[in-house]
């Protein structure tokens, strides 16, 4: 299909250039070695007890209902004796992150985008490291990111069974559990009534009554308790955040802190703790989360008890006031930090918020000083080792904080510390963090200024080489042996360069990549001069071409650009004047119903299970008519009855929260399976594959649909399939008679590169963006929903659930490709040229977004300016997340059409029983 040396190549580059971008723009901020900084002002509390309420977004428990009514009156009453605010939380907002951000101080790091959201790859300080000891019972998915390396013998945990996190089943007992184990043990009851009025001790604390080792730990200070919540987020999973299930979550949730709270206060007795509620992350009303919309980065934040500020609330409403003292999510860290005296998480860049506190003004001082010195280390830190690696000549301090500045601004805060001007260090120290922020930053990105030039680059020089495959028919020379000494000279000089300056093996590679590529295409004048030479027909071509690529660009962004690529395909079938009418008036009419699709709201936001089980049994039917015509269309029909029957248990789970049963849920298996049996035990003629590859692959595809999907995956064939109709210019007759089999066995055809090569590869490729945004984001984070694949799997499964999604996502792909598969064969196309043209485009389209993805992250490249002119000035962590998602689909949409287009070719051309066939 490909000729082996340019597809080894072109596997490497893009290897190399998409690990380049986690490499550059995703290596971790978290650096190592620097001393702990606390303040050294008595403690206001002695303990901590911290609540996480994973998936809890604000607008839920904020908002009154319709009789004036809060969902959390306990938690509201204690507002009344503290602070309470919003927590801004970042992208991604997911548990993981979520949770590392309030404890440890820092946003998520985003060395672990990779790693998905359960694991750091990086060690880190917490602020349970610096705690004295550590209790907490919850999900060990959670409290398992805190335990490394010595962490264990200060921190102790109890977590439930992994199996009883369940999407469709009783999600409170998840809360319940922790609850629980906290609180009350009816055996141990009664041999301490003696000793609490109530009459009832949770178990932890009854075993200090009796335990000498454990009652010395409890009552020391620096003490915290950990209980993360996670029924909130399965409840929204599953029943959605606008929906009385979630309302009876917050409630039981309030319950269940409230007999915490007089058991903790019971047995203490001291006032000395102090209390925090907040969450992870909030959650959309269609039940997701990941990216950044205000549901899911507001959340919550509620502090009350010893030494937090009591906010002044002068309403007499149930309903929480509109004042609040808002915080950035990192912010927690320090404020727990300070509570109970503890030195701050040494990687934390949060910010104390001083107006949470009620302590002098002198430990106010002396707290954000803390705070000043454990973010200035970090930036020296970072400092010392960008200049122990670079030439003095290569080197520079951030301005805005020189070795200088440092030492003048120290002095100062010094001399107002001796002078007891404690309200201006305050202010100082406020006034310089932002600053100390922008530096640590500076260090962090030092090189990659010149990376992102070296990588945008190797991307142009990539597609000079695969012009050269195209333009000479001819394998690349790898070894350069074609070139002269002063163009090997440029290499050498820059591995020099590179190793002067202890540059990574990988940062190496890529200063070298681009000008080895360059040489390796080795374009002359004498083999583009016949390019050039139709100049008119050669502009126009390219005009057209570029036009449509930048609409499929900015598909990513706006999903309604897909009419203006619709229109284009509605006009070039227009022109075709040897296309018949009927053809051609089907071809528009299939172009009409996609651009009505693209302007559905997105597939997910609001579950049409009625529309599902309408499409299944029309569906159904039509299948039952077609087994006049081909007699395997009758187990088609029993596998899809089987689909509508499994299809018809999904309201009742979804809405209900009934189970599905066992062996509903096997069958789903089993046709999955079956969808990717099926098209191997048909005949090769083209008729017969695509259209049993097409209704196979159909099952699956409803299987996790929600809404409109399977519709749109019949119109969406269908047009693809009308497509090829076109292109191949042949009359019904002999395409009914065309065989994969025969068509594979005769051989390759010569290579030659036409304009309507570009233009296949270019439909090509539309079609693969028109499946994955034509039911709406795909790429997006918070786009995935647990109800696309209740049908296989209800409890918490990662690698499953993403398998499936990824098969729902790559459904569309197959189809496209045995499309392609079938235009290579029956028109005058070669599969290597046509791929080669696709890679272009892909590859052009990676590196506009490369574009973006720069200026969203860095904002500094004016270079990069005349590229971004549809673009906003400012980018936030949002915009960031989902540009490196969009290059991450440019860069692998190629490789994996190159793996499907080699599975298609095996399903096209086998069949299990065949029957004899001769070459004419």
């Amino acid at each position: 299909m490909v000729s082996s040396t340019g597809a080894l190549l072109g596997l490497v580059v893009h290897l190399i250039l998409l690990y380049a971008v986690f490499d550059v723009y995703y290596s971790s901020p978290l650096v190592h070695g620097m001393r702990p900084h606390g303040a050294n002002a008595a403690p206001p509390a002695d303990r901590l007890v911290l609540f996480v309420v994973d998936g809890l977004r604000a607008q839920s428990l904020f908002e009154c209902g319709a009789n004036g009514s809060v969902k959390s009156p306990f938690l509201r009453q204690m507002s009344r004796k503290g602070s309470w605010g919003i927590s801004k939380t970042r992208v991604p907002t997911e548990t993981r992150p979520g949770h590392v951000a309030i404890i440890s101080g820092f946003p998520e790091d985003v060395s672990a985008v990779m790693r998905g959201w359960r694991e750091n790859p990086v060690e880190f300080d917490s602020f349970f490291n610096q705690s004295r000891y550590t209790w907490s019972w919850g999900d060990h998915s959670v409290i398992g990111i805190f335990l490394k390396g010595n962490s264990k013998n200060h921190i102790f945990t109890h977590s439930f069974p992994v199996d009883m996190a369940d999407f469709y089943r009783e999600a409170y007992r998840l809360d319940d559990w922790v609850f629980r184990k906290f609180k009350v043990s009816v055996r141990l009851m009664t041999y301490f009534k003696i000793f609490f009025k109530k009459g009832r001790v949770p178990v932890f604390l009854n075993l200090t009554l009796t335990n000498g080792t454990l009652n010395s730990m409890v009552h020391q200070n620096k003490i915290a308790f950990f209980l993360p919540l996670s029924s909130m987020d399965m409840i929204g999973h599953s029943s959605k955040p606008h929906t009385e299930a979630y309302d009876k979550g917050i409630r039981m949730v309030d319950q269940g802190i409230k007999e915490l709270y007089y058991i903790i206060e019971d047995y203490f007795a001291d006032e000395r703790t102090a209390y925090i509620v907040t969450a992870d992350h909030g959650m959309t009303d269609w039940g997701s989360h990941g990216a950044g919309t205000p549901e899911e980065t507001l959340t919550p934040l509620i502090a009350w008890g010893s030494g937090i500020n009591r906010m002044l609330d002068t309403t007499s409403s149930a309903c929480w006031p509109t004042s609040s003292l808002d915080v950035d999510q990192v912010d927690i860290a320090p404020l727990m930090s300070a509570l109970i005296g503890a030195a701050f998480p040494a990687n934390s860049v949060g910010v104390l918020p001083l107006q949470y506190l009620n302590v002098s003004s002198r430990n106010k001082a002396l707290l954000m000083l803390a705070n000043f010195k454990q973010l200035l280390e970090q930036m020296l830190v970072q400092m010392e080792r960008k200049r122990r690696v670079y030439w003095s000549i290569f080197f520079r301090e951030f301005p805005d904080m020189t070795t200088q500045k440092i030492t003048t601004l120290s002095d100062t805060l010094g001399s107002f510390l001796s002078k007891k001007r404690y309200s201006a260090m305050a202010d100082i120290c406020k006034q310089w963090i932002p600053t100390i922020l922008q530096g640590m930053k500076y260090y962090h990105q030092y090189e990659r200024r010149l990376l992102t030039c070296c990588i945008i680059a190797s991307f142009c020089a990539w597609l000079l080489c695969v012009f050269s495959i195209l333009v000479k028919s001819e394998s690349l020379d790898l070894t350069l042996s074609h070139c002269n000494y002063i163009e090997l000279g440029v290499i050498g000089s820059v591995l020099f360069l590179s190793w002067c300056n202890s540059f990574p093996l990988t940062f190496t590679l890529y200063t070298v990549m681009p000008f080895y590529l360059f040489l390796a295409a080795n374009l002359r004048w004498k083999n583009l001069k016949g390019i050039f030479s139709c100049r008119s027909t050669l502009l126009a071509s390219v005009s057209l071409a570029v036009i449509f690529i930048e609409m499929l660009v900015l598909t990513f962004f706006y999903r309604h650009a897909l009419i203006i690529c619709i229109a284009l395909m509605a006009v070039w079938i227009c022109s075709l004047r040897d296309c018949s009418y009927g053809l051609r008036v089907f071809f528009v009419t299939l172009c009409i119903a996609e651009c009505l699709f693209t302007l559905l709201p997105v597939v997910g936001q609001q579950p049409r299970y009625d529309l599902v089980l309408l499409f299944c049994f029309v569906w159904c039917f039509l299948t039952l008519l077609l087994i006049f015509w081909r007699t395997y269309f009758l187990l088609l029909f029993v596998m899809q009855t089987i689909t509508t029957l499994a299809m018809s248990y999904v309201p009742a789970a979804v809405n209900y929260e009934q189970s599905i049963p066992a062996w509903v849920r096997f069958l789903c298996w089993v046709l999955l399976a079956m969808s990717f049996v099926f098209p191997f035990l048909v005949s090769t003629l083209v008729i017969d594959k695509l259209s049993v590859i097409a209704f196979s692959l159909l099952l699956p595809f409803t299987l996790m649909s929600v809404s409109y999907e399977p519709l749109f995956f019949v119109i969406y064939t269908m047009h693809m399939y009308v497509w090829i109709a076109v292109e191949m210019e042949m009359p019904l007759s002999w395409i009914v008679k065309l065989d994969f089999w025969r068509e594979g066995a005769t051989g390759s055809k010569k290579a030659v590169v036409k304009m309507d090569d570009t233009r296949r590869a270019l439909f090509f490729i539309f079609f693969l963006f028109l499946g994955f945004f034509g039911t709406g984001n795909i790429a997006s984070v918070n786009s995935f929903d647990p109800n696309f694949i209740v049908l296989f799997v209800t409890k918490f499964n990662p690698f499953i659930m993403l398998c499936l999604l990824l098969l729902k996502i790559v459904i569309p792909f197959m189809i496209a490709c045995c499309c392609l598969r079938t235009l290579a064969l029956f028109t005058n196309s070669r599969m290597d040229t046509l791929y080669w043209l696709v890679v272009i485009v892909g590859d052009f389209q990676a590196t506009v977004l490369r574009f973006e993805f720069c200026r969203l992250t860095a904002n500094v490249f004016a270079l990069f300016q005349q590229f971004l002119f549809l673009l906003k000035d400012t980018g936030s962590w949002l915009e960031i997340g989902e540009s490196i998602s969009h290059y991450f689909i440019a860069m692998t949409m190629v490789a994996v059409v190159m793996l499907i287009s080699y599975a298609v070719r095996f399903c096209t051309e086998n069949q299990v029983f065949r029957t004899k066939h001769h070459l004419p």
